[in-house]
């Protein structure tokens, strides 16, 4: 299995949240080959 794991602010989102049609393109052509796309982060949960 094949995984791509990416952090999501300033990594894969610019900063207005928004995200490039190459990065689409790409990340639509990894997926094509069985590889599987999962987002990550840093940010701790908060507890209520």
């Amino acid at each position: 299995m094949k995984v791509i794991i990416t952090d999501l602010d300033r990594t894969l989102l610019y900063t207005d949240k928004g995200v490039s049609e190459h990065t689409i393109a790409v990340l639509k052509r990894c997926h094509d080959h069985g590889i599987l796309i999962m987002a990550s982060s840093a940010r701790p949960l908060e507890i209520f």
